[in-house]
């Protein structure tokens, strides 16, 4: 009885040893994944801007439709709607906390490290996939990103699952792949915009390389479906009756579509622009930027870019200089090529990264997608760096868009080195990613974040105006009435309730003074948050607070020293009182 017991003990200590080392590897690269993105997200500072707009989104379905940025949905943010939408339905299920608004973006960071192992695969094989998945998970500035409730992670996240069904179509010459590339391409832009578009050109030239046939009306086709799902959120909202579109935040006249291609789009080029919020901008502009000599980029990218760009580009010369040797000794195809990498367990050879011939017709083959990869990441570093170089409004979390090609130049370089130089490749990865991971950990452990934080307040001083306001506004329609929309924010993340937005930002006025002043008569509104230049000659002008808040200030009550905010309390005027 005892030896027929024994398999049954023993099993669960051999259980390791029996899986595939693939297996192993990758459970311990999605586990740090998930650790470095998910540990301690409740004390990270949340961006009060955003979390607003999610708390405000999930009280109506007209809010979440149009992105609110106040329960009233008088504002909407500057971003389309469904950019937030993952973090409303987090809330909704667990409550609204500062994890559950962090959750959705952490979840799609793992997700992005997922996708590129299985990009890197498609291309060069398991190694590279698997070293390309290790370099993003611990990458600085995709652990820093993925961990801001901004939603640039997701984005990046939808940009690699076009990628991946972009090579899936090249493989397998099918059109549906082709059609999902192009609605994840979509659904990118409906959550970053035009950065989300800083990879296609990158995309469209791997599919150009890899796919063996019929390659313009495919990427025709992809284009065709992501310019409908990508303007699809933006149709619906800008042909919907006036009086339900809220003013969008940042825009000249109040539509989405100025403030998606104007205060996001061409207005984002211009760094000397008034309204620029320009927070943690990494140095001047310059190539020297992206490596940290110009900023404080070194540690969050440049740990990472400087080996990828080396040990990439020292790999595709190596491939290249031993495929003339070999055509040249007339030695026929590579090995590796028809028997595969034993000692690496690859199915795909990366010492074949010389261009092959093209094919006539059918799939291509596995040389044609490794030469294909290493043009589009090539092309991917090229194009994304140099425009981050030069963007003048640049942000730290916009370099996300660049992670993935740093990530896959690293992984593929690592793998195709330790071939040729017949070495370990586990090793010669964790040589490389040791000083990222150090950076990221300081991240987490120093809960970092790149949001915003626009308008943000001192605890202290936002639970002080709450409880004021809560105690003496019951019955009000709304909590006070903000000459900015972004001073309120802050209190419109704790509570809840309806601000009577006067402006968008300083010097851009939304609310009449007539219409105002109707509010206080009724009674719906009695204190007034001031912001921007408030005295007799400037309250009209650029970064001025405005009509409405300079008619609090004069005629109302000072209650600043009570509140440490320039808050009035306005009374209905005399002539509505008789």
């Amino acid at each position: 009885m005892a030896a027929e017991s024994r398999p049954a003990t023993v099993a669960p200590r051999l259980l390791v040893a029996t899986l595939p080392w693939a297996t192993v590897a990758g459970a311990a690269v999605a586990a740090l994944a998930l650790a470095l993105r998910l540990s301690g997200l409740s004390r990270v500072a949340p961006d009060p801007f955003y979390d607003a707009a999610v708390r405000s989104m999930g009280t109506s379905w007209h809010d979440l439709l149009f992105g609110a940025l106040e329960p009233g949905g008088s504002v909407a943010i500057d971003k389309p709607a469904p950019s937030l939408w993952p973090q409303v339905a987090a809330t909704k299920l667990l409550g609204f906390t500062t994890t559950s608004l962090l959750v959705p973006e952490a979840l799609a960071g793992a997700a992005s490290v997922a996708l590129v192992f299985v990009l890197g695969r498609m291309l060069w094989g398991r190694t590279a996939g698997l070293v390309s998945a290790a370099a993003l998970a611990v990458l600085p500035v995709a652990v820093l990103t993925a961990r801001s409730d901004t939603p640039d992670a997701l984005a990046t996240a939808l940009t690699l699952v076009a990628a991946v069904a972009l090579v899936h179509s090249a493989r397998s010459d099918g059109v549906w792949a082709m059609a999902g590339a192009g609605a994840a391409i979509g659904a990118a832009f409906n959550v970053k915009l035009f950065q989300a578009l800083v990879p296609v050109p990158a995309l469209i030239v791997l599919y150009s390389a890899a796919a063996p046939r019929e390659r313009i009306p495919r990427l025709a086709l992809c284009g065709s479906v992501a310019l409908a799902v990508g303007l699809s959120w933006l149709a619906v909202v800008s042909t919907a009756p006036g009086r339900e579109q809220p003013y969008a935040f940042g825009s000249s006249n109040g539509s989405a579509l100025s403030a998606a291609f104007g205060y996001d789009g061409f207005a984002r080029l211009d760094a000397t622009r008034p309204d620029a919020i320009l927070e943690n901008v990494p140095g001047p502009p310059g190539p020297d930027r992206l490596v940290g000599t110009g900023g404080d980029l070194g540690g969050l990218l440049g740990s990472e870019l400087v080996p990828a760009l080396i040990l990439g580009g020292a790999a595709i010369a190596t491939a290249i200089v031993a495929e003339g040797r070999r055509r040249r000794a007339g030695a026929g195809a590579s090995p590796a090529a028809a028997g595969g990498d034993a000692a690496l367990g690859d199915t795909v050879a990366l010492d074949a990264l010389a261009a092959p011939g093209d094919a006539a017709a059918g799939p291509p083959s596995r040389d044609r997608l490794a030469w294909a990869g290493a043009l589009g990441v090539a092309a991917w570093l090229v194009s994304a760096g140099a425009f981050f170089s030069v963007l003048g409004g640049l942000q730290i979390r916009y370099l996300d868009a660049l992670a993935p090609a740093v990530a896959l130049a690293l992984g593929g370089g690592v793998a195709a080195l330790a071939r040729f130089a017949r070495l370990p490749a586990a090793i010669l990865a964790a040589a490389v990613l040791i000083v990222p991971t150090i950076h990221s950990l300081a991240v987490v452990r120093n809960a970092d974040s790149d949001s915003g934080h626009l308008g943000v307040l001192p605890p202290s001083t936002l639970d002080r105006l709450s409880t004021f306001l809560q105690d003496h506004t019951r019955g009000e329609r709304y909590e006070l009435a903000s000459a900015t929309a972004t001073r309120a924010t802050p209190l419109i993340a704790q509570d809840g309730r309806r601000v009577l937005m006067l402006g968008t930002l300083a010097g851009h006025p939304i609310t009449p003074l007539r219409t105002f002043l109707k509010d206080v008569r009724n009674r719906e509104v009695s204190y007034v948050l001031v912001a921007g230049l408030c005295g007799p000659h400037n309250a009209d002008g650029p970064n001025g607070c405005g009509p409405a808040a300079r008619w609090a200030r004069v005629h109302g009550r000072n209650l600043t020293n009570a509140l440490g905010l320039p808050v009035y309390e306005v009374h209905p005027p005399l002539s509505a009182r008789r």
